[in-house]
């Protein structure tokens, strides 16, 4: 055993790295030549306005995009730890008992190895899988907010908040004379849970959502937060106090509001809330500025975004 594995692991471990190292560095030539080949059609300053899902989609093309070169990378290490144990064995001159346990220990690794690349894997098409149906979701929602544009709203997609380091968007913002509307929305499958809940309803209770499966307080904090930060940036944009008021849509899902905040709602519905609401709602001005600031966040320009 010791003959042979001093005689063909040293030949087998130089052709496995030269051949990762020249299959990887051969698939990053080749895709840095077509970028470099290709060319934006459009001016790089020509603009276009959000879709709904816009962030989302993107997300979903970055994790295809890298899954095949993350893949190629934890192959590459499945192998080459369990080559380099072999080799350790061979270097130091281990007996019969070391080269037995070098054996074993490059065995346990590569499967150990295997097992999490293909968990790692399972993971990212699951993220996927979700993320495809966040974005869809937004679709839906969007093309009904849509619809308001007829009774003279103002409809925004994919709105961007947050900094560099922790970005995030307002899925919808809907601007018009009954008030400021920020929309987020929450695409999620229903499933059995627990005993006595039907699994297509979610029930508002004070200051929680009840949900099949847990209850939850993170979407409500998040609508309001992020109608928040929308309130904010507008009153400072109009120089006055604008209030933006939160909607959490679930499209599909029936909802049973039990508690004083009844912005839970289900998609179709969504558009006749809007139309019904009264109070404070913005000036002329404030629509225009409002408008106005909205649009100068919601567009896609040139290179930088595609």
């Amino acid at each position: 055993m010791k003959n042979i594995i001093m005689e063909i692991m040293p030949g087998i471990y130089f052709i496995f790295v030269i051949w990762a190292v020249v299959l990887v560095f051969k698939w990053w030539m080749a895709a840095r030549k077509r970028r470099l080949l290709e060319k934006f059609p459009l001016p790089d300053d020509f603009k276009v306005m959000r879709l709904p899902g816009e962030s989302q989609q993107r997300e979903v093309e970055k994790l295809y995009e890298d899954f095949p070169a993350k893949v190629l990378m934890g192959s590459v290490l499945s192998l080459a730890l369990p080559l380099l144990v072999l080799e350790a064995a061979i270097q130091f001159h281990a007996d019969h008992n070391g080269q037995r346990w070098a054996l074993i220990i490059a065995g346990a690794l590569f499967g150990l190895e295997t097992i999490a690349l293909i968990a790692w894997a399972c993971s990212l098409m699951f993220e996927i899988r979700n993320r495809r149906l966040g974005v869809f979701g937004e679709r839906v929602v969007g093309e009904m907010l849509d619809g308001l544009k007829l009774e003279g709203y103002q409809v925004f997609h994919d709105v961007p908040t947050g900094d560099a380091k922790h970005p995030y968007n307002v899925d919808h913002v809907v601007v018009g004379e009954t008030g400021i509307f920020a929309v987020e929305t929450k695409a999620y499958r229903k499933k059995k849970g627990r005993r006595g809940l039907k699994p297509h309803v979610i029930t508002f209770a004070d200051d929680r959502l009840i949900f099949p499966w847990a209850d939850s307080k993170e979407e409500l904090a998040q609508a309001k937060e992020k109608a928040q930060w929308l309130s904010r940036q507008l009153s400072l944009a109009c120089q006055s106090s604008v209030e933006a008021k939160p909607i959490l849509v679930f499209p599909g899902w029936y909802i049973e509001p039990e508690g004083a905040w009844t912005m839970t709602l289900n998609h179709k519905r969504v558009n006749e809330y809007i139309r019904r609401q009264r109070g404070a709602c913005p000036t002329k001005g404030e629509l225009r500025t409002t408008t106005a600031y909205l649009k100068d966040r919601c567009t896609c320009t040139g290179r930088g975004d595609l």
